[in-house]
């Protein structure tokens, strides 16, 4: 095939590629954003070699917000509860949905790593659930999900000393 050839097959195939790339993104991000406003709790925990263990549950239902902090042994150091706003459920599922965590794979594990970070999410969106689990690997979009969740649940106020 000639250079002239293959550049008008170029310039007529690569539109409808980027155009089809681009519908498939957006059906992606419009499933994901139905999936993710339709939340009733999502339930966050992390373990691990040298980190904090923690785990936070988000209540779509009831407005609340549970932070448990653990000792290595298992034991309970603290709980937090509250109840958090509107705004707030609606910051975490924009989040959730720009991140595409609905089309999360069930699992992220780099097996070149022993010891490390341990962290699992499950997410029921009401007509199913979903649960991805982490060792030492993520999701591209992971941190931003992590960040706004950490956050909010940082920021809750009533603190129930050890239990």
């Amino acid at each position: 095939m000639n250079k002239t050839k293959l550049k008008k097959l170029f310039k007529k195939t690569v539109p409808k590629v980027l155009l089809i790339c681009a519908a498939l993104f957006l059906l992606c991000l419009i499933y994901c954003k139905k999936l993710v406003f339709n939340m009733e709790t999502l339930h966050y925990k992390s373990w691990g070699f040298g980190v904090v263990l923690v785990e936070y549950k988000f209540d779509f239902v009831r407005d609340s917000v549970d932070v448990y902090y653990y000792d290595f042994d298992g034991t309970i150091i603290s709980h937090k509860e509250d109840q958090f706003s509107k705004e707030q459920q609606r910051e975490v599922k924009v989040v959730c949905a720009a991140a595409y965590m609905p089309l999360w794979r069930s699992s992220y594990i780099n097996s070149r790593v022993d010891d490390g970070d341990q962290w699992d999410i499950t997410a029921d969106y009401g007509s199913m659930e979903k649960s991805v689990y982490g060792s030492n690997a993520y999701p591209r979009t992971y941190r931003s999900v992590y960040e706004k969740i950490r956050s909010i649940a940082d920021g809750i106020g009533t603190e129930h000393g050890s239990l």
